[in-house]
C-alpha cells in the first residue's frame, strides 16, 4: 500500500509539473501568434524566419511533453488499478458480527482463533510445549495407539445414568449413555414437556470454556433441543455431522435450510434469517422464539459435512478454522454436537483443552484430558484414529505459532499418521 501511495504522490508531482510546462509551452505559441497579428508586414517579413524556428521549436517541445504527460497519465492509471485491486485485502474489516464469506484464510495464522494467535509466548508456554512436542513425536503414532487401546474402555467411579436408562425412546443410541452428574435438565415449558435430553456440561480443567455437549436430535426431540438452545441461551452450534452418512441417519434436519424459511416444532418457532459459506463450512444465522415469549434467541449455527463418522478431517487446519469460527461467535454458551456427541464433538474440546493449556505454560497430557473428558461426557473422543488426530492438530497450532523450530518432528509425525491409514 505505502508503494502505490508513493506512485500516486511521484506520479502526481511529474504530472502537475509536465502540466505546467505543456501551459507555458501553449501561452508561448498564443503570444507569437498574436504577435503576427499585431505586427506590421515588414516587420513581420523581419522576423518571420527566426520565428518560424521558434514556434516550431516550441512546437516540437509541445508534442514531447504531451507524450511525457500521456505516459504518466499511463502510470497513473495503472497504479490505481492495482490500488483498486488490493484495497479490499489491505483494507478488510472483520465485521463485528458475521465472519466473511467464502474467504479461506491464506496465512496460516488467519485459521486459529484471535485469541491463540495473538497469544504471547511466554517462557512457561514455551517449556510447556516443548514438552508435549517432544514426548509425542517421540510416543508416536503407534505409541499414542497403543495408549488408546489400554484406555478406550474408560469409565469414572459412581458413573450412573439412571436419567437415560428411564427415557430410552428420546435417546439416539441404546449404548451411548448420557452421565446423571453432568446431565443438563431443561426446565423451559416444563411441565407439560420432560426435563430430559441426552445433554452434558463439560468444563475441563485448565480450560476457559464451557460446552454444552448433546446428540443429533430425532424427530421426537427436535422440540427439546430448542428449548435447550433457548434456555441456556447458545450463541454457537456447532453440527458436525450430515443428515445421513453411508446411507444411515445420523441427524434429523433440526433447522430450516433456506434463508428466510421458518419453522414451529411444538411451542418453538425456528426462523433462519441468514446463511454463509466459510470454506467448507455452512454458517447459518437461526432465531429461536417459544410460544408466547417476546425474547428470542439468535445464534450462528455452523455446519460442517466433511468430518466422516468415527473418522477425522482429511485436512488438519479444517479443525482449527472450525475451532475460530466457533470462537469468533461464542457471544454466550457454546453447543456442540455430532450424531451421538462423542467422537467428533469430544475430539473439538480435546483440542481446545490441550491448546489453552498450553498456552497458559501447563505442562500437558492427551490421557489426562482424555479421562476428564470422559468423566463429564461418556465415550468422548471415540475412535483412535481421534485420539490421535487430537494430538497432531496441536502439533500444526504449535508449528504455526513457532514457525520451523519443530517443523521437522512434526512432518515425521505427520507421515507416520499418513502410513498409519488413520484417517
Amino acid at each position: 500500500m505505502i508503494e502505490i501511495q508513493k506512485e500516486f504522490k511521484c506520479a502526481k508531482e511529474k504530472f502537475i509539473e509536465i502540466d505546467k510546462s505543456a501551459r507555458k509551452s501553449g501561452r508561448r505559441l498564443k503570444k507569437a501568434d498574436k504577435q503576427d497579428g499585431e505586427k506590421g508586414e515588414g516587420e513581420k517579413k523581419l522576423e518571420k524566419s527566426g520565428r518560424v524556428i521558434g514556434s516550431k521549436r516550441i512546437r516540437r517541445s509541445s508534442k514531447k511533453v504531451s507524450k511525457v504527460v500521456e505516459k504518466h497519465i499511463e502510470r497513473v492509471e495503472k497504479a490505481a488499478k492495482e490500488f483498486q485491486e488490493r484495497r479490499p485485502v489491505l483494507f478488510k474489516k472483520k465485521s463485528s458480527s458475521e465472519p466473511e464469506a467464502n474467504q479461506s484464510p491464506e496465512n496460516p495464522v488467519d485459521a486459529l482463533p484471535d485469541a491463540w494467535r495473538d497469544a504471547v509466548l511466554t517462557p512457561d508456554c514455551l517449556v510447556a510445549i516443548d514438552k508435549f512436542v517432544n514426548f509425542y513425536t517421540q510416543l508416536g503414532v503407534q505409541g499414542l495407539r497403543n495408549e488408546f487401546a489400554q484406555n478406550k474402555a474408560f469409565v469414572p467411579a459412581a458413573f450412573t445414568y439412571n436419567a437415560f436408562t428411564a427415557n430410552a425412546e428420546r435417546n439416539r443410541y441404546k449404548d451411548v449413555v448420557c452421565s446423571d452428574a453432568t446431565r443438563i435438565s431443561l426446565t423451559l415449558q416444563v411441565p407439560p414437556e420432560t426435563d430430559y435430553i441426552h445433554a452434558n456440561r463439560v468444563k475441563l480443567d485448565g480450560a476457559d470454556k464451557e460446552f454444552i455437549t448433546c446428540q443429533a436430535p430425532i424427530e421426537t426431540t427436535i422440540n427439546d433441543h430448542w428449548r435447550l438452545v433457548h434456555q441456556e441461551e447458545v450463541s454457537v452450534c456447532a453440527a458436525l455431522c450430515q443428515f445421513n452418512e453411508s446411507g444411515k441417519a445420523k441427524c434429523t434436519q433440526y433447522w430450516p435450510m433456506k434463508a428466510d424459511e421458518f419453522v414451529n416444532h411444538g411451542k418453538m418457532s425456528v426462523n433462519t434469517k441468514k446463511i454463509v459459506q466459510e470454506n467448507c463450512l455452512d454458517v447459518y444465522t437461526v432465531e429461536v422464539l417459544p410460544e408466547g415469549c417476546s425474547n428470542s434467541t439468535i445464534l450462528k449455527l455452523i455446519h460442517m459435512t466433511t468430518w466422516p463418522d468415527r473418522g477425522v478431517p482429511k485436512d488438519v487446519r479444517t479443525m482449527l478454522n472450525l475451532l475460530r469460527l466457533i470462537y469468533f461467535n461464542a457471544q454466550g454458551s457454546i453447543m456442540i454436537h455430532c450424531s451421538a456427541g462423542i467422537g467428533r464433538t469430544g475430539s473439538v474440546i480435546a483440542v481446545d483443552c490441550i491448546i489453552e493449556r498450553l498456552l497458559k505454560g501447563k505442562e500437558t497430557k492427551l490421557l489426562d484430558v482424555f479421562q476428564d473428558l470422559r468423566s463429564q461426557r461418556a465415550s468422548s473422543v471415540q475412535t483412535e484414529s481421534q485420539y490421535v488426530f487430537v494430538v497432531q492438530v496441536v502439533l500444526e497450532f504449535i508449528q504455526i505459532r513457532t514457525g520451523d523450530k519443530y517443523a521437522a518432528k512434526v512432518k515425521k509425525f505427520n507421515e507416520e499418521f499418513v502410513k498409519a491409514n488413520l484417517a
